[in-house]
């Protein structure tokens, strides 16, 4: 294992301003290939992203400062190619901190995904309003996870925050979990605004939010799957799944199950699937034009479908890895697949033997198109290889007694999986236990759940 990247800490500081005078702080970023995470205080204040308006620009961020010392902490975020950073800070137009990614790292050459560039700089503002204690806690045996605008902060309640004058979204989540199926999940929320004095937060003094995001999801049957035939090197009419009406039933009853034993709870009660079975297409066959490389354009193409896009958040194309006789198509495809952002591809093969309903592999699926939505819609990090990143941050086949992935997926939903600086893409990190306030950086897709997946 790679040791864990240090974390440098320069001690930069600067008296100025009038007295009585608020201090202007201002930050410019020259590049934010891919990612930028800007936190102050342990606060992450905001996550910019290459080819953004903001980025090259010197604004105004004079509100996420108190007076004294302050950490500015910057973390450059790699998903793939080259990557570049470059910060500077004014504060009464005094240049006190001014740096970039060192040429050993960003110098247009590939380098790995995760936390590339960390530093830490120490930045004093004495002519900014006092810090002031947020006190947050919770009513009940459970602590809740706290949230400061979106963003997991690491830390349980109660916790007193430090945080300067402004207006925030302090949130709580408070969920319990007795794999395989027995989860709760509640959050509350408060617009807090800090000024002069203390502010104590009792998050649960009011009723939990309700659903936030409604994602509705088309279940398109699939008559005939023409599969695959090795011999041939294609797709043979002879070699062909059919769809009947209770596998329709299977995928439909999984589906609500898992939506309300895992997916539901698990967004902490933010969001929920609802669901509407298409009438089933007879005469045009999906085809498997090499072995797992199912011809969805050319589906979509013949049957007409382009048009449910506008209509329904996702579609899955459901289709049969199973003769007519119910013996299983000679060279089983043994894939489920997401694609363009919205889609699902699902067969037979992963709706069989599942006695309690709960289906991981549609649960997987479905989050893709979250994952999706989360950096493109939104520009936010997923984390190092996203959905399939779990032995990369530390969970495994059965973590903390969760089936499946559940465990990672759990945390993801609720932004609350850790990424560390030694993180990389080709080691396996030991199992991480508990989720704890040790993490350099959390991820996950919770502000698309909190805030509404393919919002205009």
């Amino acid at each position: 294992m790679r040791p864990r990247a240090r974390r440098l800490i320069d001690n930069l500081r600067f008296v100025g301003g009038t007295s009585g005078v608020p201090s202007k702080v201002e930050l410019r970023l020259s590049d934010a290939d891919d990612r930028i995470a800007v936190s102050v205080g342990g606060i992450q204040r905001r996550m910019f992203h290459f080819g953004e308006s903001d980025v090259g620009q010197r604004i105004d961020v004079s509100d996420w400062f108190g007076s004294g010392a302050n950490d500015l902490r910057v973390q450059l975020l790699n998903t793939g190619g080259p990557a570049s950073a470059g910060v500077e800070l004014w504060v009464d137009d005094a240049l006190v901190v001014s740096e970039s990614c060192p040429a050993t790292l960003c110098n247009g050459s590939d380098v790995w995904r995760g936390i590339v560039w960390d530093r830490t700089f120490s930045v004093s503002t004495p002519n900014r309003p006092a810090l002031q204690p947020v006190t947050v806690t919770a009513q009940g045996a459970t602590p809740g996870e706290v949230y400061v605008n979106d963003v997991f902060t690491g830390r349980t309640t109660p916790t007193t925050l430090s945080l300067p004058p402004g207006d925030y979204r302090i949130g709580v989540g408070i969920g319990t979990e007795l794999p395989p199926a027995d989860y709760t999940g509640s959050f509350y929320e408060q617009d807090v605004t800090v000024g002069s004095s203390p502010v104590n937060v009792n998050a649960t003094a009011s009723a939990p939010l309700g659903i936030q995001e409604v994602t509705r999801i088309a279940i398109l049957p699939i008559r005939n799957s023409i599969n695959y035939v090795p011999s041939l090197g294609g797709p043979d009419a002879s070699n062909t799944g059919v769809l009947f009406e209770e596998d329709v039933d299977d995928l439909l009853a999984q589906a609500e199950a898992t939506n309300d034993l895992w997916f539901r709870p698990l967004s902490y009660g933010l969001a929920t699937w609802e669901f509407e079975v298409l009438p089933t297409i007879e005469n045009v066959p999906i085809y498997e034009q090499t072995h797992d490389g199912w011809d969805t354009t050319r589906f979509v193409a013949e049957a007409g479908t382009a048009h449910l896009a506008s209509q329904y958040d996702m579609i899955v194309y459901f289709f049969s890895q199973h003769r007519a006789d119910g013996s299983s198509v000679d060279d089983v495809s043994n894939i489920v697949w997401a694609f363009d952002g919205t889609n699902v591809g699902f067969s037979t093969s992963y709706t069989a033997g599942k006695p309690d309903l709960l289906n991981a592999e549609f649960l997987h699926e479905v989050m893709h198109n979250y994952e999706d939505y989360n950096e493109k819609a939104l520009h936010l990090y997923n984390g190092i290889d996203g959905l399939h990143g779990g032995h990369q941050h530390g969970y495994y086949d059965g973590s903390n007694g969760e089936v499946n992935f559940v465990h990672f997926y759990r945390h993801l939903l609720r932004g609350q999986v850790a990424e560390l600086g030694g993180m990389r893409i080709d080691i396996e990190w030991p199992a991480i236990g508990p989720v704890s306030g040790s993490s350099d950086l959390y991820l996950g897709f919770f502000p698309v759940l909190r805030h509404g997946y393919r919002v205009p």
